[in-house]
This record gives structure tokens, C-alpha cells and sequence, in this order.
């Protein structure tokens, strides 16, 4: 990816693009399943669940680096076409589903529970309460006026 100068934000072709970067990002994140040497079946855990090489958590930090901002929050303020919004958002829904599912997760619940009460996937806390709604009001608006415009 082409260096960018400080603040400039990275400029999208479309949704599609952004949506590839997303899956791209979380594929990253699966990791691959490790193999016995002699047999080359799946090493499974107590559970009966294929061992990860390589799996790391998904974040928000690290969907705003795949997607090419400088940080977080850049990312979280965000404003292009309505499109490319919408697909950044379904990206940060996914984060959101991940830390959710973890709350189930006997060895990792609390940490998730931090994120998902502290607004480690909310917009930065100046947006004010609501700021997702709003946010998504405003790309729905958008959207429709694109389409009475095509």
C-alpha cells in the first residue's frame, strides 16, 4: 500500500474493495489448523475442536490497520460515500459479535465484557450516546437519496 502523508485517510473504490479488506483481515485472524507430523490429522483440544496455529483475536485496532488507517479512530470518524460507511460498520458489527460470543466463553468472558462495556467498539466517547444510530441514519439518508438520483 502507498505511504500516505499524516491524516490523509485511505480512499476506497467502492464496497466491494473495503468488503474484500474486511475478509481478508479476518481470515488473517482464523489462523491455520495444526497437524500431526506422522498421521496429518487435525491436533484437537479437550473439546474436540481444531488447534489454531497462528489464530489471534480480531480487534478494532487491527481492522482499522488492514482497511488502511493510521488508527482507530480514524477509522470510527470516517465519512465517505454511504456505501463504503456501511460496509465499515458491518466490519465493526462483526468485532461486536465476536467480543458477544466470547461472553460465553469460560476462559475469556471478562475480557470481553471489558471491551463491550467500555466502548472498545463504540465511536470515540466526544460522539456523544447514540452516535452508531445516528451515524447509520445518516448513511440510510444517503443511500436512499442515491437511489432516487439513479
Amino acid at each position: 500500500m502507498p505511504r500516505r502523508r499524516g491524516g490523509q485517510l485511505p480512499r476506497f473504490r467502492d464496497a466491494a474493495e473495503i468488503e474484500a479488506r474486511i475478509e481478508a483481515y479476518f481470515q488473517s485472524c482464523a489462523g491455520v489448523p495444526m497437524r500431526e507430523e506422522d498421521t496429518g490429522k487435525a491436533v484437537l483440544d479437550k473439546r474436540g475442536k481444531p488447534v489454531m496455529a497462528g489464530e489471534r483475536p480480531a480487534t478494532l485496532t487491527g481492522l482499522a490497520l488492514a482497511l488502511g488507517f493510521n488508527t482507530r479512530t480514524d477509522m470510527l470518524r470516517y465519512r465517505g460515500r454511504a456505501e463504503c460507511e456501511a460496509a465499515i460498520l458491518r466490519g465493526r458489527s462483526r468485532l461486536e459479535q465476536y467480543a458477544e460470543e466470547r461472553l460465553y466463553d469460560k476462559e475469556c468472558g471478562s475480557g470481553a465484557r471489558f471491551v463491550l462495556e467500555n466502548g472498545g467498539l463504540n465511536a470515540p466517547p466526544e460522539d456523544g450516546d447514540g452516535a452508531d444510530a445516528a451515524v447509520m441514519d445518516e448513511i440510510s439518508a444517503r443511500m436512499a437519496r442515491g437511489a432516487e438520483d439513479a
